[in-house]
């Protein structure tokens, strides 16, 4: 897809295409980065400094390689703060994932986000759910109550200081950038997103 670099429009050619991702939004209505459709964001929350709990940013670091022409929103961070719920606010599907102590090394399950009803405070050290952040989105910035929210959870190995993933991560790192990657091209090929909902156990 090509964009005019100098009023920051869409090029005529591409407007079908436009909107065929974006639904019934107008294709010149976008300006700079709000120029995409956001229709799809994926969040890779964890420390990279941690080890295996750099699971999520690795991820998402992958997929920066391959999904750099969709319209798909990527973003890191430490921990999941208050302040991306502006920026969940146009997205209609939004994918977090984080590494886990509570599951088998490897592992990797999906989980379908319930929303709250009403936003929450924020927890200690000013990070929040993914509900939470959620609620926060649709109060503040109009975020659609029909917005669809999953967790990926990687299940981790070794979260004590250093970097790098253990290989059993590692591997499972590779096969959630493999299924997201997919589920983002179907997407950006105007398939509904999905991404599967039964638990997966990455081989070592």
């Amino acid at each position: 897809m090509k964009f005019d670099e100098t009023d920051n429009a869409i090029a005529p050619e591409d407007r079908d295409q436009r909107s065929r991702l974006c639904g019934d939004a107008n294709p010149d209505s976008f300006r700079g980065r709000s120029r995409l459709c956001k229709g799809l964001m994926i969040v890779g929350i964890g420390n990279t400094l941690r080890r295996d709990d750099g699971a999520g940013v690795a991820v998402v670091e992958r997929l920066r390689l391959v999904l750099e022409r969709t319209s798909a929103v990527l973003v890191t961070t430490h921990q999941l703060l208050p302040e991306l719920a502006e920026e969940a606010a146009p997205v209609r599907d939004v994918v977090f994932i984080d590494a886990r102590m509570g599951i088998s090394p490897g592992r990797v399950t999906v989980e379908e986000v319930e929303q709250d009803a009403k936003p929450q405070a924020a927890g200690v050290g000013h990070y929040v759910t993914p509900a939470q952040l959620l609620a926060i989105s649709r109060a503040l910035y109009g975020g659609s109550a029909d917005q669809r929210a999953f967790v990926i959870g990687i299940g981790a190995s070794d979260m004590d200081h250093g970097e790098g993933l253990s290989m059993v991560v590692h591997h499972a790192v590779s096969r959630v950038t493999d299924m997201l990657y997919r589920a983002a091209m179907d997407w950006s090929c105007g398939e509904p997103f999905r991404i599967t909902t039964e638990p997966e156990t990455c081989d070592a």
